[in-house]
């Protein structure tokens, strides 16, 4: 395969926990190396975030002290941890850490990856710059007869075509209004705020799933970038916003962990849409690596001929197109 294709997606449908190597004995160091104290410091930084969104009996967030005993360590270990100063992570110290975070399967998942250390700059092979994938994905989107939405690693909506610009009603008046608020784009908004069509829109049998799967899927794409600041200026946002009230309540609610564990997008999205009548549809979600961290296409696909038909309908009359709403990969902070 040519190395400019190195890119292509990867399906995030299913995600399976990382399992420590069988060979390898509890205790034991296995992420150590030429990881820079500046990476450590980075991940020392993301601890302590996951560990001030605990709460305790009391709805005390979790001191370092707490989180020592839980995990069977030091307070000491914990702020050489918080500080960056611990270079060597043994499997039992990050598997109790996830355990104490109550991290979702997916979320361990990007915990692990995330002690190795390495930048997402990294990662990918350097065939194309993130702008190049970017316009890639949109050329895809654009032509696709079906919704679509590029999101990035905050859930912010960087892209959509026409059609699902038209299927989640979001009209001229609020692009204009989004940059104006507090991740305007963001799929959160979408999916909780008080003035979006498409919440009340949603049956009300299956509302419930549906939104435990988006916010598992927020938290997931998220994890990493927990202790930055554009993350911090997002969640500040959210929790003075009131029209965020239910998403504030939700994200409270999640860190007991007590919520399904989800691996797979498998709820059907029932939709009373207003124009398009009854609508069935799945959302599953590909991942496109890029030097300036994932991008992922959120695609609407018809789950039954009605809704396939009027998809067709959609297509025929709002054309090829696409439109970029957030902005990226550099994230605004005010």
């Amino acid at each position: 395969m040519d190395e400019s294709q190195s890119w292509r997606f990867q399906f995030q449908t299913v995600f399976l926990p990382i399992q420590v190597n069988s060979a390898s004995k509890i205790g034991s160091p296995i992420f150590k190396g030429r990881i820079s104290q500046v990476d450590r410091k980075q991940f020392g930084k993301l601890i302590a975030a996951l560990r001030r969104e605990q709460r305790d009996e009391h709805d005390h967030e979790y001191t370092q002290a707490k989180l020592a005993e839980l995990i069977g360590v030091t307070e000491q270990i914990i702020g050489k941890i918080e500080r960056g100063e611990k270079v060597t992570y043994e499997a039992d110290l990050l598997i109790n850490l996830a355990k104490a975070f109550r991290l979702s399967s997916r979320e361990r998942k990007e915990f692990f990856l995330a002690a190795v250390g390495l930048e997402e700059k990294d990662i990918p092979r350097p065939a194309n710059t993130a702008e190049q994938i970017l316009a890639s994905l949109i050329t895809i989107m654009e032509t696709t007869a079906l919704p679509a939405l590029i999101v990035d690693a905050y859930d912010d909506v960087v892209a959509g075509n026409l059609m699902a610009l038209a299927l989640f009603d979001f009209t001229e008046d609020m692009q204009k209004e989004a940059p104006q608020l507090v991740g305007g784009y963001n799929i959160m908004r979408v999916v909780f705020s008080k003035k979006s069509p498409y919440r009340d829109a949603l049956a009300k049998e299956q509302r419930e799933r549906y939104i435990t799967q988006n916010l598992q899927f927020f938290k997931t794409i998220t994890l990493t970038h927990r202790a930055s600041p554009y993350f911090n200026y997002l969640m500040h946002g959210f929790r003075k916003d009131k029209e965020m009230s239910l998403f504030n309540a939700y994200y409270a609610e999640s860190a007991s962990g007590e919520d399904d564990d989800f691996c797979i997008e498998d709820e059907v999205l029932d939709i009373n849409h207003e124009k398009l009548g009854q609508l069935k549809c799945y959302s599953p979600s590909m991942a496109a690596l890029t030097p300036m961290g994932n991008l992922y296409l959120l695609t609407y696909i018809p789950a039954d001929l009605p809704t396939s038909r009027a998809f067709s309908q959609l297509a025929e009359t709002r054309g090829a197109g696409a439109v970029r709403l957030a902005s990226w990969p550099q994230k605004m902070v005010t």
